[in-house]
């Protein structure tokens, strides 16, 4: 075993760092393959592609466009997978623009290694069920899955380790991988259980690295910039000048009938938007001694952020209270809102000629200020190795193809425009050039996100799924008006200590 092979293990062993879990969440209908969707504002309906692919052999596919770091990975990929070609892997993923764009790429991966593979990409929801039904029933239906970020807890114990498996196959594992180079938040929270909340690589305590992040969205703000521009507006810095802009441009365009939308659906999906504005105040879910959690929710610092948000239903898309991402992505395509917090790896959408009526009006800015800074959402994902999967060797090239470093640069510099889990991908040249691009504007702000450190998300842990039951029925209730904040607030705090202790 080489010196670089036995340093990767070491890091990717010594790793002490987040993960978390849940079974709630929210759908994302919007560019779901093999899902007609449907608009409410228009009832147009359009098919997109069929939910399961295949890819299939090509005589010759060019690699001008690819990136050094992406070529060179390609190489190796060439050289250690011949015993695997002919191999198919079913491979279950969520569809978000990240893993969309691993499918657009896949080509690359079977010029390279020959080995076929079959996509089942689903909304969040069915994806879930589908995993769940495969581990519930140790089937080996697929090889390597996705979860969501509120997921790795259920399912951290049905994967084949990356540290194992880089140790079991040392001759199949790429000597750069160096999980040194992601974002401290998403390897925090997939990479390994129970949580360190400090959200810095590498932790206090040697651990397993379970899911490896694929990708790294986070919320900015979505404004309509040809009605800012017509009525002399500015993108919001602080709350008071978000809900100043969402009053000024709310009906005040032929199809524009809302100043806003926003996800408060009884779901994952309103305390992910809680989250947008409980920092900037101050607070936090949980207050968190060794393994122990306790509730903050009813602290004064919660109670300011749900005024904060519950202010803006009387501008916001009557439908909100029902509402998840794919909603206002929707939304805002459709010109139906002119303002949101939304995650900006949905940003293709709106530019997707298409799909969107509103093609380079919809422009991009960090999420606004409260009185203890500006904080945005992060709610990503990653990738494992099946345990059941009868091609595991195989199987462990595609994941670690699928979280490259060179993958990330080529999806970034795609259609989708995902920013990605490695810090290292916006630093390469042609990504930097792309960001200057009106196409991927978006990557800008997400990037002044990262830099910042301001991205925030959710701790979970075994008893996150009746907790959020809880935490959400309340701030949906708050947001319909049918409890004041405080009324929500108390009630929340008061199901979630009848629980009982929480710990990790």
């Amino acid at each position: 075993m080489s010196a670089d092979r036995r340093k990767f293990l070491k890091y990717i062993g010594a790793v002490g760092v987040a993960a978390a879990a849940g079974v709630v969440g929210y759908e994302a209908l919007l560019n779901t393959p093999g899902t007609p969707t449907t608009s409410k504002r228009t009832n147009s309906t359009t098919t997109l592609p069929p939910t399961t692919t295949t890819t299939t052999p090509t005589s010759s596919i060019s690699g001008a466009d690819w990136t050094p770091d992406y070529s060179e990975f390609l190489k190796w990929l060439q050289g250690v997978s011949k015993p695997y070609r002919g191999k198919t892997l079913n491979l279950s993923l969520e569809s978000e623009p990240f893993y969309l764009g691993v499918q657009s790429r896949d080509p690359d991966f079977y010029l390279a290694s020959g080995i076929n593979n079959s996509y089942n990409i689903q909304p969040y929801s069915l994806q879930l069920s589908t995993v769940s039904l495969m581990v519930n029933t140790s089937a080996p239906t697929y090889d390597a899955f996705t979860v969501d970020h509120q997921d790795v807890a259920e399912f951290k114990d049905y994967i084949l380790s990356p540290t194992d498996l880089a140790e079991k196959y040392p001759d199949l594992t790429y000597e750069n991988l160096n999980p040194q180079d992601f974002y401290g938040l998403p390897w925090s929270v997939m990479a390994v259980y129970p949580p360190d909340k400090s959200y810095n690589y590498g932790g206090s305590s040697p651990g397993t690295v379970h899911f490896i992040p694929g990708n790294s969205p986070v919320t900015v703000q979505f404004y309509r910039n040809d009605l800012y521009q017509a009525q002399g507006l500015t993108p919001a810095k602080t709350w008071d000048d978000y809900f100043n802009n969402v009053k000024a441009t709310n009906q005040t365009h032929p199809t524009i009938r809302y100043g806003c939308v926003d996800m408060a659906s009884f779901s994952v999906s309103v305390v992910q938007e809680f989250l947008n504005h409980l920092k900037s105040f101050g607070g936090d879910l949980w207050s968190i001694n060794g393994n122990q959690l306790t509730s903050l929710i009813d602290s004064d610092a919660s109670l300011a952020a749900l005024q904060n948000m519950v202010r803006l239903e009387p501008y916001s898309d009557t439908g909100s209270a029902f509402y998840t991402q794919d909603n206002l992505t929707s939304d805002m395509a459709f010109g139906v809102a002119s303002n949101c917090l939304q995650f900006g790896d949905y940003a293709y959408y709106q530019d997707d000629k298409f799909r969107s009526s509103v093609v380079g009006l919809v422009d991009y800015a960090p999420v606004p200020a409260g009185p203890k800074g500006s904080f945005s959402t992060w709610s990503g994902g990653g990738l494992g190795v099946s345990k059941f999967s009868p091609n595991p060797q195989a199987a462990w090239l595609w994941l670690q193809w699928a979280t490259s470093l060179g993958l990330q640069e080529m999806i970034a510099l795609g259609p989708y425009h995902s920013f990605p889990s490695r810090k290292t991908v916006i630093s390469n040249s042609l990504v930097q050039q792309a960001i200057g691009t009106t196409a991927a504007r978006s990557l800008q702000v997400v990037e002044q996100v990262w830099n910042a450190n301001q991205a925030v998300t959710l701790t979970t842990f075994p008893q996150w799924w009746n907790s959020l039951q809880y935490i959400s029925y309340y701030l949906n209730n708050a947001w319909q008006g049918i409890n004041t904040p405080q009324q929500a607030l108390t009630g929340a705090a008061q199901r979630v200590a009848g629980l009982g202790p929480l710990t990790f």
